[in-house]
């Protein structure tokens, strides 16, 4: 393996451009393709970086969703790979209940896509995150529960899911951005067939599965926070006490959901933020907000987190 529990690389893998570059993988016979950023402080030595995957909305295309995300600009700014993946004809395989269709199996897609990348590149096992917008936020879902034994944490834009059945096998750190005024999926409920969950419940379902406990609200949107752009939005934090996080930066002061705000040495693995409207400038700022959580959140690391034994929801 290229990478060890301490982040570390056991070999040198060379250097790479920096930039976009368009990929391939076969995966059950068919050539699927993804985008990859390399940012420009990459230099192919023993610093194991994180990765971030991002995943298009229904019938968008990777390079819609690259242009829309300003995930460049925030690859650059949190020391990122990010890697775009791409739904055979625009759409990822994922139902209600972040369940799917039997294929195309896009679960063995992405897994096929991180094996390439971790044996090319860098990465730190320990930081692999999944981000997506609308349907590639329910996909995100769905990776957590299928692959959390890779996958650190989770932060969906416009589709927080709770798979059900959810076969994540520890508690997996979870940030949810919603608008107010989304009516496809809507915050409080109902909606299309593959929805219908509202997004508190969602976080409520998560919570309980991850062990948390103590809820509160926190206030976020004040002028430089995340900008005079954002407006009115609040936040819905679960704090869990039972497991370690692992710390990815020192001397951060920004408080985004999900770092360790109170000093405690615990992440907050269930948080929502709520915007008031669903703009395309909301959306845009959204997306950074996901790959700033996933580039600077406390996450449990997947070989010690599985001694946190999940709670199962109803119990």
């Amino acid at each position: 393996m290229p990478d060890r529990s301490d982040g570390q690389c056991v070999h040198h893998p060379r250097p790479r451009p920096a930039g976009w570059a368009t990929r391939h993988v076969m995966v059950d016979n068919i050539q699927r393709e993804y985008r990859v950023y390399i940012p420009s402080d990459y230099a192919g030595g023993a610093h194991g970086f994180p990765l971030v995957i991002g995943a298009p909305g229904t019938k968008q295309t990777a390079a819609s969703f690259i242009e829309s995300s300003g995930f460049a600009d925030s690859a650059e700014a949190y020391s990122s790979v990010v890697v775009v993946i791409q739904g055979l004809n625009d759409q990822l395989n994922v139902e209600a209940d972040a369940t799917a269709n039997p294929e195309p199996n896009d679960v063995s897609y992405a897994s096929a896509m991180l094996d390439v990348l971790s044996q090319e590149l860098c990465i730190d096992k320990l930081r692999i995150h999944a981000t997506g917008m609308s349907r590639g936020g329910r996909f995100a879902s769905r990776l957590a529960s299928e692959l959390s034994h890779r996958i650190a944490s989770i932060a969906p834009v416009s589709g927080l899911r709770f798979p059900i059945p959810n076969h994540a096998g520890r508690p997996v750190p979870v940030l949810a951005i919603h608008g107010l005024a989304d009516t496809t999926d809507p915050f409080e409920g109902g909606g299309p067939h593959y929805w219908r969950t509202g997004v508190p419940e969602a976080i409520e379902q998560w919570a309980r599965f991850n062990g948390c406990a103590n809820a509160t609200r926190r206030a976020f949107g004040e002028q430089g926070t995340f900008g005079p752009e954002v407006g009115d939005l609040h936040a819905i934090s679960v704090k869990q006490q039972s497991h370690h996080a692992r710390r990815s930066g020192e001397g951060e002061d920004d408080e985004l959901p999900g770092k360790d705000t109170d000093g405690d040495g615990f992440a907050d693995p269930a948080s929502a933020i709520v915007f008031t409207d669903t703009t395309a400038e909301t959306a845009s700022l959204a997306t950074i907000t996901a790959i700033a959580f996933a580039a600077k959140s406390a996450e449990p690391a997947p070989s010690t987190a599985a001694a946190a034994k999940p709670v199962a929801v109803g119990s």
